[in-house]
Parts: structure tokens; sequence; C-alpha cells
């Protein structure tokens, strides 16, 4: 009975903790989840394909993700779903929502692991960090923050397993499931669900159960991928898009990439981009070292015989490797290494503060981390004062783009859809216009540009056939040219939509020029323009 009641203040106490600490994030959150606009562009792209799945729910039929599988978009779809509008303050809370999850399942995770004081010193330098992070990269919806909830998920579900003496089939069943799930929601993360399964395989075939126990548990737990598969092939094939969602989403990420040195690019993305990042590596990695420096020879050999050990270094290495791969200094990949960080942050914390046999010099206390955090953190902050890239400011729509969307609003329909060539998906978001091309933006149908172009000629035709055949398939009310306006763009006149003979056929033959300034064009179907002036007359 004492047992029961301990264990359910303890329970009480943990909830009363994690609305205090949740409160305290959405409190400090608060200059992201008001701000109604795009804090990166991705959020403009991936709530437009949120907008297009509402008038034709197919994925891959009327959107490709590029580098984002189906699962990012359909959240952002269910907001619809529920009542709420497709608006940029609803898509930052949800970003938050998704932080602030994938952080409690951590937690959850180290709980397995280590003790509880542990686990919660471990989550809270993580905590720490996104708390006082304003960097927008860490802050904003991106593409990666499901996969890495999912992979949070499968990383809970693994220790799980590890815990009990013989699991239940069911926990095999959805960790195959959970880590296929990985690379549709991100392809970037599948190396490190892949690298989950093969842990788990590994587990079962060293494990002290039967022959037959580990062979139906690895059925099991293949099956669970299997079935996800066999339900993702059984849409696709329904739909006729097998060949053209292997081509967008597999064969074209598999050589998109930005050509460089990738350890080059890792370190410039680790040392040059977000201070708050930069001070969590560093504090992790300064527990490492006192870790290693403290370990006798026999706790070095009983390390190397733990295969759990070597597995969180695998984790680790895995998670940078698939930030690094594409060359992309891009900081919202590093959400991948997150919780590999915390997860062996907790394994060390707890050998360094139980471990009796360390060497005095190196044991650490409870203080010891937090005064040592809080002055890592007063440094930050000031090292961050006066950084401008280290901070969200709010920016306002550019005069030129009000004045083509309030084109738009005029010509355009509700019902209407609107393509727009270059890169600015701002222009459906505002007007509320679905997209009529797959791909929102137009940068795989270019032969070069500042983004890094496909390295295969042959796809990029693909994607100019699929282009044109969209958008005479949907025929757009209004057609936007914005190339010579966007500084993405190093030679806009290559890459403007004029470049490609259908296109430009097709736009001169069905649309009238109505604007070109500040390098924008804005086209309206002739029936359209027609209907609109004659009503006018």
């Amino acid at each position: 009975m004492d047992i029961r009641l301990k264990s359910n203040r303890w329970f009480a106490q943990e909830w009363v903790g994690v609305v205090i600490l949740a409160s305290m994030y959405i409190i400090a959150k608060m200059p992201f989840l008001t701000y109604n606009g795009p804090i990166n562009p991705d959020e403009s792209q991936m709530l437009t394909q949120a907008i297009t799945l509402k008038h034709d729910p197919v994925f891959w039929r009327s959107v490709d993700g590029t580098t984002s599988g189906p699962i990012n978009s359909y959240l952002i779809w269910l907001l619809d779903q529920i009542g709420l509008s497709f608006s940029y303050v609803h898509l930052h809370w949800l970003s938050t929502t998704l932080i602030l999850l994938g952080v409690w399942i951590t937690y959850r995770t180290l709980l397995l692991l280590v003790n509880a004081r542990t686990a919660l010193v471990a989550i809270a330098i993580t905590y720490s960090f996104f708390l006082f992070s304003n960097h927008k990269d860490f802050n904003h919806y991106n593409s990666e923050l499901a996969s890495v909830v999912l992979l949070a998920v499968a990383s809970y579900i693994l220790a799980r397993i590890r815990t009990l003496a013989e699991a239940p089939l069911y926990l095999y069943w959805t960790l195959g499931a959970v880590c296929f799930l990985v690379p549709l929601a991100k392809l970037q993360g599948g190396p490190v669900a892949l690298l989950y399964l093969l842990y788990a395989g590994v587990e079962l075939f060293s494990s002290s159960l039967t022959a037959a126990r580990r062979r139906l548990a690895l059925v099991v737990l293949a099956g669970g991928a299997v079935t996800m598969l066999s339900v993702l092939l059984t849409f696709l094939a329904t739909h006729a898009l097998l060949h053209d969602s292997y081509v967008m989403y597999i064969q074209t990420n598999l050589v998109h990439y930005n050509a460089g040195n990738s350890l080059y690019m890792v370190m410039k993305l680790v040392f040059g981009s977000s201070y708050d990042y930069l001070l969590f590596l560093l504090f992790s990695g300064l527990l490492w070292a006192f870790f290693g420096l403290s370990r006798t020879t026999n706790q070095y050999r009983k390390l190397l015989r733990s295969r759990f050990w070597w597995f969180l270094w695998a984790n680790l290495i895995v998670s940078f490797w698939v930030v690094a791969r594409t060359g992309y200094v891009f900081e919202h990949y590093l959400f991948y290494t997150i919780t590999p960080i915390t997860l062996l942050n907790g394994y060390i914390l707890q050998q360094l503060f139980f471990q009796r046999d360390t060497y005095s010099p190196f044991r650490v206390s409870y203080q010891t981390i937090a005064v040592i955090l809080l002055i890592g953190q007063l440094a930050t902050y000031w090292l961050k004062l006066d950084r401008q890239n280290q901070h969200f400011s709010p920016a306002s729509v550019p005069f030129h783009e009000r004045i083509v969307t309030s084109l738009i609003n005029y010509y355009a329909k509700p019902t209407d859809c609107l393509a727009v060539w270059g890169w600015n998906c701002r222009y459906y978001t505002t007007s509320g216009l679905r997209q009529a091309t797959r791909e929102n933006h137009s940068i795989r149908c270019m032969k070069t540009n500042s983004l890094g172009a496909l390295h295969n000629l042959a796809l990029v035709d693909w994607y100019r056939r699929q282009y044109v055949n969209d958008i005479k398939r949907n025929r757009p009310s209004v057609f936007i040219d914005e190339v010579r306006a966007n500084s993405l763009f190093n030679h806009p006149n290559q890459v403007a939509h004029e470049t490609i003979p259908a296109l430009q056929t097709f736009i001169e033959a069905n649309y009238q020029l109505v604007s070109y300034k500040e390098g924008i064009l804005v086209y309206v179907r002739n029936d359209r323009f027609m209907a609109k002036h004659t009503h006018s007359s």
C-alpha cells in the first residue's frame, strides 16, 4: 500500500512538473507562436501542400513533397479536419507541440535506461537548449520534426524491449511499423530507423530466449514494416502512382545534393550557426570527456562488451551522417542529433553519478552540472546579443508581393488553383489557392540554380514534362514567374519559364500578361481575363 501511494505521489508530482515546464516553454515561445507569417520558406511550402490536399487528398497526385514525405503535409491537413484554419499561427503551435512531445518521449525513454534523477538531469540539458534557443530553425515547423518524433517513439520501444526478459510481440510489430513510417515523414531519417531495426535484430539473436521465440519475434518485427509497406503499395497502386512516387521521392532525392565536402559542411553547420546548439553539443562533449577520463581499464573492458554502448554511439554517428550527407547548411537538420545526444548523456551521467570506483578528480554532482550549464547559458546569451542571425525577427510582406497578391485575389476565385514558377509559396498561402502543379516550387525543373540542381538531366526533363502536363490538366487561373525577383536564383534569365519551350508556348497561347513589376510576371488565363474586363466595361 505504501509503495502504491509513493508511486501515485511521484506520478502526480511528475505531471505537475511537466505542466509547469511546458507552460514555461510556451510562454518563452510566444513571439513565434503569435507570428502569423512564415519563419522559414519551408513553412509556406508545406502549408500550401496541406491546402492542396484539402481539394485532392492523394499525395503524389496533387502534391510532391520533394524532400519531405507525406506525413508532414497530412499532419497540417489534419488541422483543417479538426476545424482549425490553415494559418502560420496554427502551424507554429503544431511545431511547438511536436518539439515538446519529442522531449517528453525522450524523457520517458531515459526513465527506462537510468534512474529518475539522472533522467531529469539529462532531459534538463536538452530542455534548456530548446527553451533558450530563439534561432528560427529550432522553432519553425520543418519537415524533420515528425520523423524525429517517430524516432523518439522507436527509441522508447527499443528501451522498453531492453528492460523486459521477454517482451510482448506487439512491441516488435509496433517497432517495425514505426521505423517504416520514419522515411514517410522524411526520407533523410531512414538510415537511423534502419539502425534501430538492425539493433533490435542483434539483441534478439543475442538474447536468452528460445530459438523459436527469437524467430517469431523477428518475423513479427519484419511484419510491422511489411504491413505498412503493403498499405502504402496498395494506396499507390490504387491511384496509379507507383512509378511517379518512386521517381519523385526515392530516385530524385538520391541524386539531389549540394556538391562539396560533407565534413566541412557539418562543421560549418555546428560551429557557424546556432550558438545554443553549439553550447548543447560542447556541454555534452564535456560530459563525454569527463566520462572517458574517469574510466578504469576494467570499466573500459566492460563497456566494449556492451552492445547498448556501441548502439548509442552508432546512433549518434548515423544521425550526424544523415545531417551531413546532403551537403546543405540547414540548421533544422540538426534535430536528428538531439535524441541521440540526450540518450548518450543520460547513460554517461548515470555512470558518473553512481559508479563508486570513478577516479575522484572526475566525479561530478548535480550541483556541478547545474552551475556549469548556467554559466554556459549566460555566456551564450551574451554572445547572442549583437548577432542578428541568432534571433528571430518578424518580417513584413514586401510591397511588390502585396501588389501581386491583390492581382491574384482580383482575378482568381476561391475554387481556382495557382501556379508559381520559382520559389515563393507565400502567394499560395496569402491567397488560399491550391497549387496547380505537384511541385509548388520549380527547383527540380531547373538545370542550374543556387540551391543545388538535380545531378541527372534526364530527371530534370521528366520534371519539366510533369510540370507542363500539370499546368495543362489543372489550368490555373493565374501563372506567376518570380525568379527575377528572387535572390535565391543567381542567374534568373537561365531558369525563367521561357527557357522551357513547351511551357512558354502554352502560357503565350492561353494567358495574358497583366503585370511586370519588380521582376515578377503575372499572367491571367484568357477566359478569366476576358470575363473580368468584359464585366468591368
